[in-house]
């Protein structure tokens, strides 16, 4: 079904199709559509994070880089994990197994302590 023509059939004027893992595009989108004062409507369309694991390598954090802050756990991600370090300090790791790759963590992370591992083929996507 082509939404965008339904949504413009239905009379909707604004119709806006984002990737829901770019934060920084969702957010934007998201507050410039409420702030229209039109009805709108915003598509969320991206690969489900099943799909990501087949295609992407996964995410790794720089122990070093990490801060503790604990700011990527909004991600709300399963592969998350708390553990205290060698200092005793609540640091984030992650579980590569269950790491689909999507990529929100990075983007939460403020230290650039969050990063995509590089295939074995040396080339990181």
């Amino acid at each position: 079904m082509d939404i965008p023509a339904l949504c413009a059939a239905l009379g909707i004027k604004r119709v806006t199709t984002i990737d829901p893992y770019d934060l920084e595009e969702t957010e934007r989108v998201l507050r410039e559509e409420l702030a229209s004062g039109e009805l709108s409507v915003v598509i969320a369309k991206a690969p489900c994070v099943l799909q990501y694991k087949i295609r992407k390598p996964v995410f790794v954090i720089d122990a070093e880089a990490c801060i503790g802050c604990k700011r990527c756990l909004q991600a709300g991600c399963g592969a998350l994990n708390l553990y205290d370090d060698a200092n005793g300090d609540r640091k984030v790791e992650i579980n590569p197994v269950d790491c689909a790759g999507c990529g929100v963590c990075s983007q939460l992370c403020k230290e650039g302590a969050i990063t995509r591992s590089v295939p074995a083929e040396g080339k990181v996507s």
